[in-house]
């Protein structure tokens, strides 16, 4: 399919609830998260892990970062509560939103978008973050991980979502960096947009399912922002 713009797939501009993926689409924050997972390998007397092994373990959530980066060796439950705790504490010291990316948020917003964010971080987590980088009423909804609410790819959180904000499943766009939000757009019925900025492949995302890719956040701009 090839796909210039929202417009191609049957969406009016700014009629549209847009659904943001948060780690590697809205902020990254991937040197935060490698430096609470080595402090809680440290914990274990384990090595440290490279920025770039670090990358490859996230998108499913904690529980799947922890079993991965411990290997199938040590203490899974002491791991969860040292990342925790030091993440906590050190949510911000190196992260920071994409080039343009606060600025279109805006632009969106005033383009008569609904939007929202959906991530498999803890809820206490996201909402922190987005209230730190991002001004106070641009999102409908902000949701992350709970113990009531399924992790992406499980199409139940999005639907919900939609739901609650009186939108239909063909009136969503679901943007995200990972082949989890793609997927996660699959399953729910909403349209899957990927951003090669964050974590995953190019390659990754289409075999995902992604139906248009955006290298920038002028590229976004364009494609969601047409007459």
């Amino acid at each position: 399919m090839d796909l210039k713009n929202l417009s191609s797939a049957g969406f009016s501009s700014g009629k549209a609830l847009l659904v943001f993926d948060l780690d590697g689409t809205l902020l990254d924050t991937m040197h935060d998260i490698q430096a609470a997972v080595n402090v809680a390998l440290s914990k274990q007397g384990k090595q440290a892990l490279p920025l770039e092994a670090v990358t490859q373990m996230v998108g499913n959530g904690v529980s799947v970062l922890a079993r991965k980066a411990l290997a199938g060796t040590g203490d899974e439950a002491a791991f969860l509560q040292d990342y925790h705790a030091y993440y906590r504490a050190h949510l911000y010291d190196k992260t920071v939103p994409y080039p343009g990316i606060p600025a279109l948020i805006d632009r969106l917003s005033k383009q008569g978008y609904k939007l929202a964010v959906l991530s498999n971080k803890p809820q206490a987590e996201t909402e922190r973050l987005i209230e730190a980088f991002f001004p106070q009423g641009l999102f409908a909804m902000v949701w992350g991980q709970t113990e009531e609410r399924p992790k992406k790819p499980d199409p139940k959180a999005p639907l919900a979502l939609a739901k609650l904000l009186s939108f239909s499943s063909e009136q969503c766009v679901m943007i995200g960096d990972s082949d989890v939000d793609m997927q996660t757009a699959k399953a729910a019925g909403f349209f899957p947009l990927g951003v090669t900025w964050g974590y995953q492949s190019k390659e990754t995302l289409q075999t995902a399912g992604a139906k248009i890719l955006v290298n920038s956040e002028n590229e976004l701009a364009n494609v969601l922002i047409f007459s």
